[in-house]
């Protein structure tokens, strides 16, 4: 046993102290101790070889100063580590000259103490890393900025981070998911124009592929103090708010404002907002970054648009000559919800307010592969589509997710429809404004010289609780469903056809409908005008 070098052990209650035993294992040079219940730990300070010490979700009174002799300790975890922070820590940890890798995660929790008004504040220690030369990775939750002592060079020289500034416990689950990301920065409930060390914060921000930015304050500023550089890194960028409170990110009108570099986001593909209530715009027109592949927008109940044109210092869109156009064209995914004063993507005029005839897709915005829309609670939304659309910006839609949109008269025209040759599921639910789902209004532009209209890739559709729908399409074009698996109409009270411009007393009917393959799921209830024959099986299910 003297031979060992790697010692792992788990869930065990080890107390009052590490047997002394384990200091004669002089060639150890791995040791696990996960899920423990710890005593006096300061034995190890005895293994001189020591290589890699994990504490990860343990429970020990405090870190001994023993463990400071661990001259060749190369990696050392203490994520979840539940041990009492003291000032000492900063000595032990600046001794490990060799370290190579520190993850303190949702580590020191007890360092949090209480003055005699029964208010809670910080035991304070600033932890030296500019010492440990050879680090390049570091995890570490920052409970209070004091305690980050790390010089902007010092962050240049860290190939993988996960730094947490934040007041409330950090959960795993806010890094799911992780992916490919190597320099995540997750900032939480502190003002940015009032830290010390502004240029370490910069080269954090610079370095990060991650950003998360939570109740933090004048983040805005900060950014327009960065360098033409930008966010060079930044792939992955969360801005929001978990206070029901008003504060100074309520009145935030724009994410983020033409002062700022003009590239700041030159590599973003992932942007998520969320629960900023005054909000009325996420990005001037010049400062979409063109590489974005998912937009996700919840909860900014004073959002008019996704991106505006030159940003006044009221939030409204300034006077512009509409020539520009803007492409996106690796955007996959736009997830809009719950945003009570949406009109469309794009804000453009003269600043005296928005008009309800905007749609929602300018045609200045080209997409190419986007998969995915979904629009949940936009009850402002009128219209998607403008005729002027080019047919080609949504020839990779493969879902359409539409709910609780209440001014939207109908999804689409048919000329816009035909060229969904992609898509594979459509939903509906709660739309009380929508008439149709496929508009006939545009049906005699539209160029093509077969009259049957197919959808070759259409597996699921789905329309339900929307009571004033009256028919899937009523225009004259014949539509096929070659592929369709389920079709689901629930609660539609004044549906009377499906297909066709005319009565029928046939729900789904041969000369306008047709269906080549078995439709697996097949659910109809809560139609208003319900006949006899509403669905004869031979015609919508053709083998």
């Amino acid at each position: 046993m003297t031979n060992l070098e790697v010692l792992y052990l788990s869930n065990m209650n080890i107390k009052p102290k590490l047997p002394e035993s384990i200091g004669k294992f002089q060639k150890l040079r791995t040791l696990y101790l996960e899920d423990c219940n710890l005593g006096d730990i300061k034995v190890i300070g005895e293994l001189v070889n020591l290589s890699v010490l994990c504490l990860r979700n343990s429970h020990l009174e405090e870190l001994p100063d023993e463990i400071g002799k661990l001259c060749n300790l190369r990696l050392l975890d203490l994520t979840g580590c539940n041990c009492k922070f003291r000032p000492a820590l900063a000595n032990i940890l600046g001794r490990l000259s060799e370290l190579e890798g520190l993850y303190m995660i949702n580590s020191f929790k007890k360092h949090l103490k209480s003055n005699e008004d029964g208010e809670t504040s910080y035991a304070t220690g600033a932890i030296e890393f500019n010492n440990l030369h050879y680090l390049n990775e570091l995890e570490m939750h920052i409970w209070h900025v004091e305690q980050l002592s790390i010089d902007a060079h010092f962050v240049k020289n860290l190939d993988k981070f996960i730094i947490c500034v934040k007041h409330e416990e950090f959960y795993s689950t806010e890094l799911e998911p992780v992916g490919s990301f190597r320099c995540i920065l997750h900032i939480s409930n502190i003002d940015m124009g009032e830290i010390s060390g502004e240029e370490t914060f910069k080269a954090l921000l610079k370095k990060a592929d991650r950003l998360r930015l939570k109740d933090t304050r004048s983040f805005m500023d900060l950014f327009k103090r960065l360098d033409n550089e930008g966010l060079p890194e930044l792939r992955h960028l969360e801005i929001g708010s978990g206070s029901e409170s008003e504060n100074e990110l309520s009145k935030l009108k724009g994410a983020c404002d033409e002062e700022a570099p003009p590239g700041i986001f030159s590599n973003l593909q992932h942007l998520s907002i969320w629960s900023l209530e005054g909000l009325q715009y996420i990005l001037p027109f010049a400062q979409a970054p063109c590489k974005l592949t998912e937009i996700k927008v919840r909860s900014c109940s004073s959002l008019n648009f996704i991106f505006i044109e030159n940003a006044n210092g009221d939030g409204r869109p300034a006077e512009k000559e509409e020539t520009d156009v803007m492409e996106l064209p690796f955007l996959k995914s736009l997830d809009l919800g719950y945003l009570n004063n949406l009109i469309s993507l794009l804000g453009s005029g003269n600043g005296d307010g928005v008009e309800e005839h905007q749609v929602l897709f300018n045609p200045r915005i080209v997409f190419t592969s986007l998969e995915l829309i979904s629009l949940m609670v936009c009850p402002r939304i009128v219209k998607l589509w403008d005729k002027e659309l080019g047919r080609s910006s949504f020839q990779s839609l493969k879902t359409i997710m539409i709910d609780r949109c209440e001014k939207l008269s109908s999804v689409g025209p048919l000329s816009i429809f035909s060229t969904l040759v992609q898509l594979e599921s459509l939903i509906i639910v709660s739309c009380k404004s929508m008439h149709e789902v496929i508009t006939t209004e545009e049906t005699e532009e539209l160029e093509i010289d077969s009259q049957v209209i197919i959808f070759p890739q259409l597996k699921n559709l789905l329309i339900g609780f929307s009571s004033n729908i009256k028919s899937f399409y009523g225009g004259s074009y014949k539509l096929e469903f070659p592929n369709l698996i389920s079709l689901k109409l629930y609660d539609l009270d004044h549906l009377n056809k499906f297909v066709g411009s005319e009565n029928s007393s046939v729900l789904f009917h041969e000369e306008n409908l047709k269906c080549r393959r078995s439709v697996m799921k097949l659910r109809v209830y809560g139609i208003g005008i319900w006949m006899e024959e509403v669905i004869p099986y031979q015609t919508l299910f053709q083998c």
